[in-house]
């Protein structure tokens, strides 16, 4: 039989057959000895990896930057969650909102500031039923005034001592109003007194009968003019 096969073979036909075995065996020994440090380096394209085989341990420490990290995908770290509501700030210069800063000198909303500077707060910012007349005028107070008995269709007046400290609001403007429980059919405005420190009060009865309101409390702010 052999013999029949090298009848039949000549030098051409046997470098073929010779090529041929070589390269079958040349493809199972590559596919059994082929590791990581037979391959060249950045040969391997990273779609040829096995998805979610490459895990943090084969990672180089500190190898990664943020330009390789997609920020939108990170979660919050958990130790700045807590920055984003600061309780108090020593100085806020700038502070869109500051809710205790000391010295707010920009800021948008500063809910408890220590010093705010003149002429930047407006009426919207102020809550309501909080103001009193010392607040909005230079001086303020409240006084009784023992009106007593006022004739029909005739006026009264009282010089008020409204400010135990006689401050000079001679030059004053004047806003006075009177509890609730003021009389109907009475009515009374204020003017400047000479003296410092004293205000007189006008009290008018438009009806045809007197009225004694007795002790009325008055309340007055006074402003520069």
């Amino acid at each position: 039989m052999f013999r029949s096969i090298r009848k039949h073979l000549n030098p051409t036909s046997l470098i073929a057959m010779v090529a041929l075995f070589v390269a079958l065996g040349g493809v199972s020994y590559a596919a059994a000895t082929i590791s990581g440090s037979s391959l060249v380096n950045k040969s391997v394209a990273g779609k040829k990896l096995k998805d979610k085989t490459v895990t943090g341990g084969k990672v180089k420490n500190d190898s990664l930057t943020g330009t390789q990290v997609k920020e939108s995908t990170l979660g919050k770290v958990p130790s700045a969650a807590s920055a984003d509501q600061a309780a108090s700030a020593a100085t806020a210069t700038n502070a869109t909102n500051a809710d205790n800063a000391t010295n707010a000198t920009n800021a948008t909303t500063a809910a408890n500031a220590t010093a705010i500077s003149d002429d930047t707060v407006s009426s919207s910012k102020v809550q309501d039923g909080t103001l009193t007349g010392s607040d909005v005028g230079r001086r303020a107070g409240n006084i009784s005034v023992p009106v007593n008995n006022v004739p029909a269709n005739a006026c009264v007046e009282r010089a008020v001592h409204i400010d135990p400290t006689d401050a000079d609001m001679r030059n004053d403007a004047f806003a006075v109003t009177a509890e609730q429980t003021w009389p109907t059919g009475l009515v009374f405005s204020t003017e400047n007194s000479d003296s410092p420190g004293y205000v007189r009060i006008n009290v008018c009865n438009v009806t045809g009968v007197a009225i004694d309101p007795g002790s009325e409390t008055f309340h007055w702010v006074a402003f520069d003019s």
